[in-house]
């Protein structure tokens, strides 16, 4: 039985996956065992795994038709056998050699069902570890355990291990969603194990230049869509209002990205409205840290953007007959959607 278990799904990534795969196997930490996941790459990938593989009896490969990659982690998970449980993309690798050891370390240490470090980008070669605010996060000022309800954070589920059979008791698995399926999981295990045992070392390497949400369909953001509904539904049901907040900001800075692709032609209109309504039906609070919009207040700013969205059906008349939408559905929708804000507005005053 391995300590650790590394779950690694794979899809296309031929140009990196040698780097992520000699980070890990590189570890001074041995007791562990590599889940390699082939999610139907069309590429050399499962074959630079496979030759892995054959050089480590480490590295378990396994390949399935192309289901995306919460299910490929799922099933990672079903096979894995160690004792804590480390998740890692292929295009990403851990800053030092030493990384899983410190981990595993504090973890038993602790006895923690959750223990992580610092998030850190990796752009053009060089580690960034300063962020904006809205990252507040993704570092840690001193070691020890941290209460989830006083950090109420999103992002970063690679900088921790969990314990296997905390996720296995609970059922923890990631929900069937092509994007945004990785803060839900994490949001979920923390609510569960209230707390986690925080290093102020970086833990994690995340490669920021080679993702285009121009490529993106329609699935991948009426699924972030969806994740982002049930991270504020649990927000509400928790108290966590900095979490809400939070969640709140990063829809409202999805949905400008997704108006700005929409309007070049190349995203799906219904689900930039599906975000709007997100936003209408989720309103922020008054003091929020996180207004919901870099350059206007709320209401002001979904106002504007059911706007801009009405005034681009009206213009481009083409681009609704692309995505195959009734002009007149949409529209219903938009004024339905409309008139509950302006209801709400009223309540305001």
């Amino acid at each position: 039985m391995s300590n650790i278990s590394v779950i690694i799904p794979i899809y296309n990534v031929e140009s990196y996956l040698a780097q992520c795969l000699d980070s890990v196997l590189g570890q001074s930490y041995k007791h562990i065992e590599v889940i390699c996941i082939d999610d139907g790459s069309t590429d050399s990938s499962g074959a630079i795994a496979q030759q892995y593989a054959s050089k480590d009896s480490r590295i378990i490969y396994i390949q399935q038709e192309n289901q995306g990659v919460a299910v490929a982690r799922n099933n990672g998970l079903e096979r894995a056998s160690g004792e804590y449980i480390a998740f890692m993309d292929p295009d990403d690798f851990y800053p030092t050699t030493t990384t899983l050891e410190r981990l595993y370390t504090k973890a038993k240490h602790a006895n923690a069902l959750i223990c992580g470090g610092g998030f850190s980008d990796y752009i053009n070669g060089t580690i960034k570890t300063t962020y904006p605010r809205e990252f507040y996060g993704y570092t840690f000022t001193q070691e020890g355990f941290i209460d989830y309800d006083k950090w109420q954070f999103d992002f970063g589920f690679h900088r921790f291990i969990y314990q296997k059979e905390f996720l296995l008791t609970h059922n923890l698995h990631y929900p069937p969603l092509k994007r945004y399926q990785d803060p839900v999981f994490f949001i979920q295990a923390m609510l569960l194990a209230k707390r986690f045992y925080a290093l102020t070392d970086t833990t994690y390497c995340y490669r920021v230049g080679h993702q285009d949400r121009a490529k993106w369909q329609a699935k991948h953001w009426g699924d972030q869509t969806k994740a982002m509904s049930e991270i504020l539904a649990l927000a509400k049901a928790h108290n966590l209002h900095t979490l809400y907040d939070l969640t709140l900001f990063r829809a409202s800075i999805e949905s400008q990205i997704l108006l700005h692709l929409v309007k070049r032609g190349i995203a799906p209109l219904p689900q930039l409205i599906d975000l709007a309504s997100l936003l209408d039906s989720n309103p922020a609070r008054v003091n929020s840290d996180y207004p919901l919009s870099i350059s206007k207040p709320y209401p002001t700013y979904y106002e504007s953007l059911l706007y801009e969205i009405s005034t681009h059906i009206a213009q481009n008349i083409a681009t609704i007959n692309l995505y195959q939408c009734k002009l007149g559905r949409i529209f219903t929708k938009i004024l339905q959607q409309y008139a509950r804000f302006k209801k709400w507005k009223a309540r305001r005053k």
